[in-house]
């Protein structure tokens, strides 16, 4: 069974100070016309600037360019992790 499209996305004190550094993943539909869901996770270490994501097999990693780190989230021991998927040829990328 194929698993609904998704994007990871980032919020960044990089743009603001206003603004939370946070992991976004956004669910779409098959057709990329309604959103079917959104799962936040706030950065351990905020104003950090976060600047990069790195999706993994079984992880995320995410720069925090004030603290020279790296935060990663983990999913728990046999759970199911949905990576971002890759659009087939036909979907819109």
């Amino acid at each position: 069974m194929r698993q609904s499209p998704s994007a990871w996305l980032l919020g960044s004190s990089i743009t603001s100070s206003n603004v939370l550094d946070v992991i976004i993943r956004v669910t779409f539909d098959a057709g990329y016309t309604q959103i079917l869901g959104e799962e936040v996770a706030v950065l351990p270490t905020q104003q950090c600037k976060a600047h990069r994501l790195l999706p993994l097999h079984s992880s995320l990693l995410v720069t925090e360019l004030t603290s020279a780190t790296v935060a990663q989230l983990v999913t728990e021991p046999n759970s199911l992790w949905h990576q971002p998927t890759t659009p087939r040829s036909q979907e819109p990328s």
